[in-house]
């Protein structure tokens, strides 16, 4: 039970899916740009290409674009397009290209755990179950390359945020936060924060002591301090082990 595959949001622009007749073009110039600047080398794939561990209940299934059936996103099959893999839990960064979120996740500092959760449902239904905790970062370090008053050098990539997408989509001004190694982690099983309609689990906010006036959980960010940050804190690292 709570077993879940992580699938990221599609690259946004036309040009990330491989049906764009400048598909081709575009994504050489992008691996051109770091070969001669950096000499990293990304091997960018669509859905349909991304191979995954599948489930003793789905052996058939083996890329990413199995689960996205004949969806279209801006004119394109959405399985012909590059997923934009952020947060990426290979090495643990994290990046924001938004102004909001951006601000938010420069405040961070080493020792706060970013938590990420997201809406998971069936294979193959529409509608979500409810928000599922899948992740966390203890974090390292930011990179704040809007706010701060350092400067995103693609000539000299920082080796701890080079696999991070906003580097790779050569995003100029990112925030990027890397999680520590060590005490970070993407769960095997996904931990139930809500029900369908975006409310706190009873005994969720049990558990974490939820310190704001409505159990709805809206969109954007939630900063837990103090009691119930150490509370979420406990339960989390000690969750799927």
């Amino acid at each position: 039970m709570g077993r879940f595959i992580f699938i990221p949001i599609p690259e946004t622009r036309p040009e990330f899916s491989v049906r764009h007749p400048n598909h081709q073009e575009f994504i050489s110039d992008l691996k051109l740009f770091h070969k001669s600047r950096s000499n990293y080398f990304y091997e960018l794939k669509p859905y349909y290409e991304i191979p995954i561990k599948p489930w003793p209940e789905f052996p058939t299934m083996k890329f990413l674009g199995d689960f996205l059936g004949e969806q279209n996103y801006n004119g394109y099959p959405l399985n012909s397009y590059i997923p934009h893999f952020d947060p990426e839990f290979e090495t643990f960064t994290y990046g924001e290209g938004s102004h909001n979120k951006a601000k938010s996740l420069s405040t961070l500092k080493e020792g706060d755990m970013l938590v990420f959760y997201m809406s998971l449902s069936p294979p193959f239904k529409n509608r979500a179950k409810g928000k599922f905790i899948v992740a966390y970062y203890t974090i390292e370090k930011v990179f704040d390359y809007r706010f701060g008053t350092a400067k995103l050098n693609f000539n000299d990539i920082d080796e701890r945020i080079k696999n991070n997408m906003h580097i790779i989509r050569r995003d100029k001004e990112p925030v990027i936060a890397a999680g520590k190694m060590n005490e970070s982690r993407l769960f095997n099983h996904a931990l139930q924060l809500t029900n369908e309609k975006w409310e706190i689990l009873p005994n969720m906010l049990k558990k974490i002591d939820w310190p704001f006036n409505t159990n709805k959980l809206i969109r954007g960010t939630r900063v837990l301090e103090g009691r119930s940050a150490e509370k979420l804190k406990e339960l989390i690292i000690n969750h799927d082990k």
